[in-house]
């Protein structure tokens, strides 16, 4: 079995806007009996699982087969990237099954609506009701497909839909907890709670992504101590300037301090982890050194992911400046940075600085950077010691 991935038999994602999916990295959606996609609001979680589409997907791995809506993990593969597939497999490798016929839900990821109170420059209306409120003003063609579904992200106030969730997963192992901002949630708390209160909370781990916005020490002693493991994955794409560029509104001094107190908390045992989520992007690559040479003096791991839209990825680049971009890389990198897979180096990134981009994304990222940049009152070229970048966004290039 050597394309199985088991997370079609014991995982579900239910993502920001309710729809069903095997994990948060599979493309593509499954459709029920009406020719609708499998959604938390209509649709049962059973309905879902034992689906034709869900079968079918089995089938094809449990062949070998190389499903379409599993190629971010293909393409990690090939560069030795140790993909989601390939951690879920060791994680869960008890579970494994040769029949199509799917299993306890075993591992299971809530992305709780897009409410959050950041508007990241790589983000979109799916994680950030900011960047929807601010797209009305500034970007309204962004909005489109918002403006007709944007009810589908308040899927998380249902108290029906919250007991549909505690009925089918009363053998889960594991929670995934994302937004938006979860931490905004009042009804993740009281979900919580619910665990804790039920006694299933000493078997269980959660794992949180948070933007760092927002500590509170009861987050820590009152919910995270009671469970048997918590990770909590901090998303931080750079430091200083480029941190503030790249998460607007946040402060850096803010996050900073929000992240270490997580991490005495850590070194306190009551949470066993904490990590930085690294969105690799062409606002973020040129400070890949400075960020992992802090997280690392600190001992924080680090997880770099890609940026999937071309619009946003390193490849627009002018090719001056990827050449100084990876020549810094190559330059700067340790062997003792703290990342989260030992397997990276500067040929990670390097990847990502070919990635071949039509000259039509390129237009697209100048003009939607030079409008949110004017709105917003802040400059990307400051963040980029460049030249040739400069030129580029300015349009002389």
């Amino acid at each position: 079995m050597k394309n199985y991935c088991i997370m079609p038999w014991i995982g579900l994602e239910i993502n920001n806007e309710g729809r069903m999916r095997p994990c948060c990295v599979y493309s593509g959606g499954f459709k029920n009996s009406k020719g609708q996609e499998f959604n938390i609001s209509t649709d049962s979680i059973d309905d879902y699982m034992n689906s034709q589409e869900m079968q079918i997907l089995r089938q094809q791995l449990l062949a070998g087969d190389n499903p379409s809506g599993c190629n971010k993990c293909w393409k990690e593969e090939n560069v030795n990237v140790l993909s989601l597939r390939i951690r879920k497999n060791q994680q869960y490798k008890s579970f494994i099954t040769s029949t199509v016929d799917n299993t306890d839900l075993i591992s299971v990821d809530l992305k709780l609506s897009n409410l959050c109170n950041q508007k990241c420059v790589i983000c979109n209306t799916t994680s950030s009701s900011l960047i929807a409120s601010e797209n009305a003003q500034i970007l309204p063609h962004l909005n489109e497909k918002f403006d007709k579904i944007h009810h589908l992200y308040h899927w998380y106030k249902n108290e029906d839909v919250w007991k549909h969730i505690i009925e089918k997963t009363h053998k889960t192992k594991h929670f995934d907890f994302y937004g938006g901002e979860p931490w905004l949630i009042k009804k993740q708390w009281e979900f919580l709670q619910h665990l804790i209160d039920s006694g299933k909370s000493a078997d269980m781990s959660l794992n949180y992504a948070t933007n760092g916005s927002i500590h509170n020490d009861e987050y820590f002693n009152e919910y995270f101590s009671k469970f048997k493991r918590v990770s909590i994955l901090y998303s931080a794409d750079g430091i200083e300037e480029t941190f503030e560029y790249n998460r607007f509104p946040a402060k850096w001094d803010v996050f900073k301090e929000n992240l270490l107190k997580a991490k005495q908390f850590q070194l306190d045992n009551k949470i066993a982890w904490i990590g930085i989520s690294y969105t690799v992007s062409a606002y973020s690559i040129q400070n890949i050194i400075k960020s992992l040479e802090f997280y690392t003096q600190h001992d924080i791991d680090v997880w770099f992911n890609m940026v999937n839209e071309d619009e946003l990825s390193a490849g627009l680049l002018p090719n001056e400046a990827k050449t100084e971009i990876l020549e810094e890389i190559k330059q700067g990198w340790r062997d003792d940075f703290t990342t989260v897979d030992k397997n990276i180096d500067y040929r990670y990134f390097q990847q990502e600085l070919n990635r071949p981009v039509d000259k039509m994304w390129k237009e697209i990222f100048i003009k939607n950077t030079t409008s949110r940049d004017k709105f917003r009152g802040v400059s990307y070229a400051d963040i980029m010691p460049y030249s040739s970048v400069k030129k580029f966004i300015s349009g002389e290039e």
